[in-house]
C-alpha cells in the first residue's frame, strides 16, 4: 500500500465504520486524482470535477465515496479487474473498503473503533 493510499483509507475509516452498518455492505473510497477512480465518480456524479478542486484546495486528498452492496462491489470487480478475488462476507467487526487509486483496485478489512 503506497503512503497516498494509506492516508485515503486512514482519512475514511471512521466514516466507513459509520456507514457500514448492514454484513454485507462494502465502503468504497474512489480517489480522484486516479484515471478509474474519476472515471466512475464522474458517471455517479457530474459535478466531481468542481468538488475534486475544491477538497483539493483545501489540502486533502480528493476522493469520493458510496457504499455497495458486496454483491454489486464484486460485479465491479469482475468489470473492471477481472483477476481480482471477490470480497468475502465479514464478521460484524470489520469493515470491508474497496480502493481505487494508483491504477489498481485494491480490497481490505479495516477494524471497527
Amino acid at each position: 500500500m503506497t503512503p497516498r493510499q494509506k492516508a485515503l483509507v486512514d482519512y475514511h475509516r471512521d466514516l466507513a465504520a459509520f456507514a457500514v452498518t448492514k454484513a454485507d455492505t462494502v465502503f468504497v473510497i474512489l480517489d480522484l486524482e486516479d484515471r478509474e477512480g474519476y472515471a466512475m465518480a464522474k458517471e455517479l456524479s457530474p459535478q466531481t470535477a468542481e468538488k475534486r478542486n475544491i477538497i483539493a484546495e483545501q489540502g486533502s486528498i480528493p476522493a469520493f465515496t458510496l457504499t455497495l452492496p458486496r454483491a454489486q462491489a464484486n460485479k465491479l470487480l469482475d468489470h473492471g479487474w477481472p483477476g481480482a478475488k471477490h470480497i468475502p462476507a465479514a464478521g460484524p467487526e470489520l469493515v470491508p473498503i474497496m480502493l481505487v487509486s494508483d491504477g489498481r483496485c485494491m480490497c481490505l478489512f479495516v477494524r471497527r473503533s
